[in-house]
């Protein structure tokens, strides 16, 4: 959030509905939390802990408004693998690899990196049997691993030596 006089205000509006006192101390607070995100996010997330909450938000209060909870991100996820596997469904089995998708979600690169390897699944994936399956599979692995944290991918040991082969 760029515009701290509108987050002034965001504030002082979010202030008035609770009772609550707006400090410059907790203001300091929330503006350094939420500065990473644009204002209409933050305006959306002023509006909808004011409809929503019954008590003054937290500032996660107000990053899960913006984000979603961690079980709303892990089924978006599963169907951005579902809708990119459909979308690229048409190649050769036994010819070619199937394209793989850009994962910017930490957890969902590492699960499709190390719980399953993206071209096995892309290309052993049922699209309509397996689907209730893996997406329920995808979403509790997802929140397991989300409360790991900071996950590192690390290659499997066979990639790794075909890697340490080329550098020769």
């Amino acid at each position: 959030m760029k515009d701290k006089a509108a987050f002034k205000e965001f504030m002082a509006g979010i202030g008035e509905v609770f009772n609550k006192e707006i400090t410059p101390v907790l203001t300091k607070i929330y503006w350094k939390v939420l500065e990473p995100f644009n204002s209409d996010e933050c305006k959306k997330a002023f509006s909808l802990a004011i409809t929503y909450c019954k008590f003054f938000p937290k500032p996660a209060d107000l990053i899960e408004f913006m984000n979603g909870s961690l079980e709303q991100r892990a089924i978006i996820e599963a169907d951005k693998l579902i809708a990119f596997r459909r979308e690229n469904s048409e190649w050769d089995y036994y010819k070619e690899l199937p394209e793989i998708p850009e994962m910017i979600d930490p957890v969902t690169r590492y699960l499709m990196t190390c719980r399953w390897d993206y071209v096995r699944w892309a290309k052993d994936f049922n699209l309509g049997e397996d689907l209730p399956f893996w997406k329920r599979e995808f979403i509790s692995s997802y929140l397991a691993h989300s409360k790991i944290g900071n996950l590192q991918v690390e290659a499997p040991k066979r990639k790794l030596k075909l890697i340490k082969g080329i550098e020769k």
